[in-house]
């Protein structure tokens, strides 16, 4: 079930709490009508007293319950997410946000930009997708093949469903200037040596990708049988056909916003 299904509306608990209660009035009313015989005030009060202060007592339960529950249930969804500081909010300015993995860990060809830094090559202002920052990743410029992972990692089930999704975003002055290279989100699995077991990789941010906007992505997997190790992340695809050695293809991707869960029945 994708995140944006996960909120329990309270609607339905507050309709059954408002008929609930109009039957204790009902109640109420002819049970005190019987014991008074239309007469006797002083006892009509005491008995209106203890149904007012037991309705009370009741309503403030009920709603105490209702709340803890629709507490409880938007907890669970905020939670959801495996990946800790998914939006790279907590950023110190020099190192890979924090909670993130890059590999091998001393490529520098990313950044991390807030909303109203200038991107490059115009100086334009950025405005991240949610919160303040996204990160962005770009080629390694070796002139041949190269992939820059940016990633957490976990503990694999084997036969595990998870699915990972996320934003992503190309200016249009920053764009790729050949058909070799593109960004994407993926889901990777090995075992304890880090033998690679595959991938699973969502749709790509190339060439022909829609440029200044944000595009949702979403990868779904299965721990394969022998893999210990569940990756997911994002990555930079440079000169993925180059044979020759000489490409050096321009641009690169903005990423933010992932979030990477168990599929549950």
């Amino acid at each position: 079930m994708s995140r944006l299904n996960r909120r329990l509306s309270p609607t339905l608990g507050l309709m059954a709490l408002a008929a609930l209660l109009a039957c204790d009035d009902k109640e109420t009313e002819a049970t005190t009508d019987e014991a008074d015989g239309g007469e006797e005030a002083d006892g009509g009060e005491e008995a209106d007293g203890d149904t007012d202060a037991d309705t009370d007592a009741d309503t403030d339960a009920d709603t105490d319950a209702d709340t803890d529950a629709d507490t409880d249930a938007d907890t669970d969804a905020d939670t959801g997410n495996l990946l800790a500081n998914a939006g790279f909010e907590t950023f110190d300015g020099t190192s890979l946000p924090t909670d993130w993995l890059i590999y091998p860990n001393e490529l520098p060809n990313w950044a991390v930009l807030a909303t109203g830094e200038p991107m490059f090559p115009d100086d334009a202002p950025f405005t991240a997708y949610e919160g303040v920052h996204s990160i962005k990743v770009y080629g390694q410029y070796t002139g041949g093949a190269n992939e820059t992972p940016v990633y957490q990692q976990f503990a694999a089930t084997e036969g595990q469903e998870y699915a990972l999704e996320g934003f992503a975003y190309m200016y249009s002055n920053d764009a790729f200037d050949g058909a070799q290279s593109h960004g994407s989100l993926w889901i990777k699995y090995f075992d304890d040596s880090y033998n690679f077991y595959g991938l699973q990789e969502s749709a790509r941010i190339d060439s022909s990708a829609t440029t200044d906007s944000w595009t949702a992505l979403t990868v779904t997997g299965t721990v394969p049988e022998g893999a210990t190790i569940v990756q997911a992340g994002l990555s930079f695809w440079h000169c993925q056909e180059e044979a020759e050695g000489d490409c050096y293809e321009a641009g690169g991707v903005y990423f933010d916003d992932l979030f990477f869960y168990e599929v549950t029945e």
